[in-house]
């Protein structure tokens, strides 16, 4: 079922934004996420707020050091930053779970996955 399409009125220009928010036929305004860009579910991670030093340049320390690592753990938006992270391979730092090397991994994985897949085509019923 479609919500029906409200009429918009016409824009007071001696209105105060809080007005202009305030009125029931005002259109939705987008969110900061959906300005800047950014993806919604990086507002449910487990590491939002935290700073963003604590997962970058961090090499190896990340593996000792568990703290860090349990902001992934215990995130509810776990798989979806891991596959942000994984289809850009320019993202540095701890994301999802793992480092650019792991993503790197996954990615040939993946593309060799993907490329037997294309090769090995039958028809059912072939074998």
């Amino acid at each position: 079922m479609t919500e029906p399409t409200r009429e918009l009125e016409p824009i007071d220009h001696d209105a105060t934004v809080l007005e202009v928010m305030m009125n029931p036929n005002a259109p939705d305004f987008p969110t900061l996420s959906e300005l800047i860009g950014r993806p919604g579910w990086m507002d449910r991670a487990a590491c939002k707020g935290v700073d963003l030093a604590t997962f970058f340049n961090v090499g190896n320390r990340v593996l000792k050091d568990r703290t860090i690592v349990a902001y992934c753990l215990r995130c509810p938006v776990l798989a979806e930053c891991r596959e942000y992270a994984i289809a850009d391979p320019d993202i540095e730092g701890l994301w999802g779970g793992t480092m650019p090397s792991d993503r790197k991994r996954i990615r040939r994985k993946r593309a060799w996955e993907a490329k037997v897949a294309a090769e090995v085509r039958w028809e059912p019923g072939e074998w």
